[in-house]
């Protein structure tokens, strides 16, 4: 399976990438009462569950799991499996019959593996997810919708057991530099930058510098002047507007920064530098662009 999944869809709504096929079958809400008897969950498609309240009992290879709010859990297709609600604080659940190809794989990059049927996810927002997937299911037009929200969800789990530490807090630097790169136009601060992605101002700022080599806030400056030298070679502005249109008011301390980066004022960076590769920081780093701009993949 890829690591980015790339989503397709046929005329009877299955969702499929290029090694992977997810189909919806049926979505649903159970209430359980303390009565409820127990159910074998043996059926010809797969059926995963998540826990909106209560708790309950997974019996499986004799082995008996409490699963309780919160938790996913999988039933797989043809698989021997009894389940039943908690007598004294029955579950409620949101589930969703599937079948497809390869799902074994997928199923393993989810952490559950072939002696596991239920994981914690991480994110507080699995449950909507699921109450969203029920919603497009039951809503008239909205099935394929319903089919890509569970691969969202399958997708989600796969990010949150398959990335070691390190892949985890590549994407808060990914999340920061895609926030700099769509506002440097704007006063921005390190606050502000720290609160677009969910972290405090020193943490972004040791994790931007160990993953980029600099800090947030000089990642703004040198993508800032990158710009403003590109618009210096255009010569269609001079440095006053150039300074706007960058993110600075002040012609002055654009013209400091500017200096502090290139080695030049802008004034004569025309004359003095003409040569220079404006985007030479990106390229000879391991930032991850698809172009000198700044776009980020």
């Amino acid at each position: 399976m890829s690591g980015t999944i790339k989503i397709h869809v046929d005329d009877e709504f299955w969702v499929f990438d290029e090694d992977v096929s997810v189909r919806l079958i049926k979505c649903g809400i159970e209430r359980c009462l303390s009565s409820k008897t127990e159910e074998n969950g043996n059926r010809n498609y797969h059926s995963l569950h998540y826990v909106l309240q209560g708790e309950g009992y997974i019996s499986v290879n004799k082995e008996k799991f409490k699963i309780v709010k919160g938790d996913i859990f999988l039933i797989r297709k043809n698989e021997d499996i009894i389940y039943y609600p908690d007598r004294n604080n029955p579950w409620s659940f949101v589930w969703a019959d599937f079948v497809g190809e390869n799902l074994d794989m997928v199923f393993e990059k989810c952490g559950l593996e072939k002696d596991k049927c239920f994981v914690k996810p991480k994110t507080s927002k699995m449950g909507k997810w699921f109450e969203e997937m029920l919603d497009a299911y039951l809503e008239r037009g909205r099935r394929l919708e319903s089919s890509v929200i569970l691969v969202h969800i399958l997708a989600r789990l796969i990010e949150e057991n398959s990335h070691t530490v390190s892949r985890s807090v590549n994407r808060i630097v990914r999340e920061a530099l895609i926030f700099i790169n769509n506002n440097y136009k704007i006063d921005i601060t390190l606050g502000l930058i720290a609160k677009s992605v969910g972290v405090s101002p020193n943490y972004l700022v040791n994790l931007f510098s160990s993953q980029v080599g600099f800090t947030p806030m000089k990642y703004l400056m040198m993508f800032r002047v990158a710009n403003a030298c590109d618009l210096l070679k255009d010569n269609k502005y001079n440095i006053k507007q150039i300074s706007k249109m960058v993110g600075y008011k002040d012609p002055l301390y654009f013209s400091r920064c500017f200096s502090l980066i290139k080695g030049v004022p802008p004034r004569d960076y025309r004359k003095k530098c003409p040569n220079d590769d404006p985007w030479s920081f990106i390229k000879t780093s391991d930032i991850d662009f698809d172009d000198r701009k700044g776009k980020y993949l």
